[in-house]
């Protein structure tokens, strides 16, 4: 991003890409359900968050490279967390849940 003001599509990108970090963060269990103030995982959760993500990555072309970067830092930055909490899970007993979200770049 450049020392100038963010222009307003910047600035909707950014909040748009934090808001589904965010419940795929709160989906992962690693921070606190806003509303109950706990963390409670739900996977499931994650999963579309990230590939939610993943989705508007694949769609949307036209980008800075700062956008891209912190676009591309954040899915894989999830998909990380994603793949550790999945892993968690399976030691634990829980039943394996379906296959990670894919990296479609």
């Amino acid at each position: 991003m450049s020392q100038e003001q963010p222009t307003a599509e910047e600035q909707l990108l950014f909040q748009l890409v934090s808001s589904y970090a965010t419940g795929a963060w709160v989906g992962l269990g690693k921070m606190n359900n806003p509303v109950t103030g706990e963390a409670q995982p739900n996977l499931e959760q994650a999963r579309f968050s990230i590939d939610m993500l993943d989705m508007l990555q694949q769609r949307v072309g036209d980008m800075a490279e700062w956008e891209s970067a912190y676009l591309s830092k954040t899915l894989n930055d999830l998909r990380t967390n994603y793949i550790t909490a999945i892993e968690q899970d399976s030691d634990n007993g829980a039943a394996p849940a379906d296959s990670p979200p894919e990296n479609s770049n």
